[in-house]
């Protein structure tokens, strides 16, 4: 029976280090709300995370790490632990972030935040996994459940965290209008994530051979950093809204969006109220129709903001097509609607 035990931890172990990695990149994939990312880019950034960056860091770890069989195994902890992990991490998973800076739909300071995390819990998942069964079989169920506790919590947080402050300097790179500025936030974000990423070890790896109350450390880092991420996205969904505003102003003017959409889809929930006021008079189908009205609107202020910082060029002009294509989306959905698109005033 023993067998059937260590497959069903084994089977369990998968299940806690992939669904709630899921639930947290689904809850940042919402958070961004006027412009969420396409699906498969996600999912590449979280493969990438998942499966390139952890074989990339098990390689250079264990490469660099030789040198350390030289000296106590506590001393290898910490240098390991401290110094190796946080810099080959914080590097292989960021290298995907410099492919997805020149694809188009990296196009908004606040996707190099969402890019980021999506990396980081990636890897988190992977890493748990190999945490999960480790400890199980060496350790037993008891200290198995801590550990998945105290992973779920923090240090699944702590890497797409860390990933995300890296996502934010190259976003800025790209976005930034003063050239120099270019150069300095990737480098000064990477080494904030790795900075980061080499304290939280520290209070983990000090829990492990002095205190508990040294992962105290680690919880303020990760906290810290939330903060600091948390501060990025406000940023980039104001920059977004007032990105909206400025794109849409034009098309009031020419009639293609009404003054009451105007003021309507800026705002994640006055979007979402206005949707559910038409559900509640008009059907479910009316409500459809309103929340695409919305997305064509947004698709409209976001495009029109790319083919305005777009290079002059065949990608002007298919951006200019694809403009008059979400103009002509606009009018036919809200002709669709009816009666019912008096109440988008």
């Amino acid at each position: 029976m023993d067998w059937v035990i260590n497959i069903v931890m084994v089977l369990l172990s998968f299940f806690v280090s992939s669904v709630p990695i899921l639930m947290y990149i689904w809850f940042v994939w919402w958070l961004d709300h006027h412009d969420r990312e396409p699906l498969l880019l996600i999912a590449v950034a979280f493969f990438w995370g998942a499966i390139a960056s952890i074989a990339i860091s098990l390689v250079f770890e264990v490469l660099f790490g030789l040198p350390l069989l030289l000296f106590s195994e506590d001393v290898q902890k910490v240098a390991n632990y401290v110094v190796l992990a946080p810099v080959i991490e914080e590097l292989a998973k960021s290298v995907i972030l410099f492919a997805l800076f020149f694809h188009p739909r990296f196009n908004r300071i606040l996707d190099g935040v969402v890019y980021g995390a999506v990396i980081g819990f990636g890897f988190a998942a992977s890493e748990n996994l190999m945490y999960y069964v480790s400890t199980y079989f060496s350790q037993g169920v008891g200290i198995w459940a801590i550990v998945v506790i105290l992973r779920t919590m923090f240090t699944s947080v702590g890497h797409a965290v860390f990933t995300s402050i890296t996502g934010s300097g190259v976003a800025l790179m790209k976005f930034s209008r003063q050239r120099w500025m270019r150069f300095v936030f990737p480098p000064m974000a990477l080494l904030t994530a790795v900075v980061l990423h080499s304290v939280f070890n520290f209070g983990a790896v000090m829990t492990e051979l002095s205190s508990l109350l040294f992962f105290f450390i680690s919880i303020v880092i990760v906290f810290f950093g939330l903060t600091v991420v948390g501060i990025a996205m406000f940023l980039g969904l104001h920059d977004e809204e007032s990105c909206i505003h400025e794109r849409l102003a034009e098309e009031v003017r020419s009639g293609v969006v009404t003054s009451g959409e105007y003021e309507i889809v800026p705002g994640y929930l006055r979007r979402r109220a206005a949707s559910f006021r038409i559900l509640s008079r008009h059907g479910y189908e009316k409500y459809r129709l309103s929340a695409r009205l919305f997305d064509y609107e947004l698709d409209l202020a976001f495009t029109k903001d790319e083919m305005a910082k777009a290079p002059d060029g065949r990608r002007q002009k298919d951006l200019l097509k694809r403009v008059n294509e979400l103009r002509d989306a606009v009018r036919r959905t809200r002709g669709n609607l009816g009666d019912a698109a008096s109440m988008l005033k």
